[in-house]
């Protein structure tokens, strides 16, 4: 994932640090659930967390997205891809 910030007085990009990345990541899936609801907010997501998986680690993405892909409840999704990021 290739977000950057830059300071007011310093305009050489910096790389955001992965726990921000991560509170971001959470945060999002959380106002998908939100806006979507239960049955399309779980589907939604999916695409989204891939996305994140593949660029935040692409060594165990593919693993972690057939676990992903398997759940149907959206409780369950959300803690798989919150200790997902944990590990990482």
């Amino acid at each position: 994932m290739k977000l950057t910030i830059f300071s007011k007085l310093d305009n050489t990009p910096k790389t955001i640090p992965l726990e921000l990345k991560k509170q971001a990541i959470l945060s999002h899936i959380q106002q998908i659930y939100q806006f979507y609801g239960d049955f399309l907010g779980l589907r939604l997501t999916r695409r989204h967390i891939f996305w994140y998986a593949t660029h935040l680690d692409r060594k165990h993405a593919q693993q972690f997205w057939q676990s992903v892909n398997r759940i149907n409840n959206q409780k369950q999704q959300f803690n798989l891809l919150e200790n997902y990021l944990q590990q990482l």
